[in-house]
């Protein structure tokens, strides 16, 4: 088994070749010196967690898989298994189920969104950065984008760019099921 140190500096140059970035370029992005990130690369060196998550984040990488002691190519999820939901709390109703919380190689985010039955007295306007996909599963979604509202039913989806102001609810009389993911922008 290779060492910590010489698996992460593959993984490392990997991406930078990916990404057509030569050591100098990653080495200023980052504010180390080339030769620092060369010993890095090689494994010749450890270096604080600080300077692998600016490293991480310079190659759209998770610091989770460059540092991770095993790579994850799939990950099986089933209907019954235990989905951390968000602690966050919302006066729309919304309860949000985290589907990929164990995905190292995360790029995107994926939850299931439960409506509830039509608490919220005002039209919501959530704004983040990021691209969204919104899937209905379940019932029926009043979608409010941008001071447009459009009534989506079981099958119908939306993508829109999550930076301007958008929101759901329930509409009908029942709880509105959703699959969303979220893609950062950038």
């Amino acid at each position: 088994m290779e060492e910590m140190e010489v698996l992460i500096g593959k993984r490392i140059r990997e991406q930078r070749l990916s990404h057509k970035l030569t050591l100098q370029d990653l080495a200023d992005r980052v504010g180390i010196s080339k030769a620092m990130l060369s010993k890095i690369e090689l494994g010749k060196v450890s270096t604080p967690i600080s300077t692998y998550s600016r490293i991480a984040k310079n190659l759209d990488m998770s610091l989770v898989t460059l540092i991770g002691e095993k790579e994850e190519d799939f990950l099986l999820i089933r209907k019954d298994d235990v989905k951390p939901i968000s602690s966050r709390k919302t006066t729309e109703g919304y309860r949000y189920e985290m589907l990929g919380h164990a995905w190292p190689n995360r790029k995107w985010s994926a939850y299931l969104i439960t409506y509830a039955v039509e608490t919220a007295k005002e039209t919501p306007h959530f704004m983040h950065d990021s691209d969204e996909f919104s899937f209905v599963l379940e019932g029926q979604m009043l979608f409010h984008y941008q001071g447009q509202t459009y009534l989506l039913s079981e099958g119908d989806c939306v993508f829109f760019d999550g930076s301007r102001p958008h929101g759901g609810q329930a509409y009908g009389g029942k709880p509105c099921r959703t699959l969303l993911i979220l893609t950062p922008k950038g």
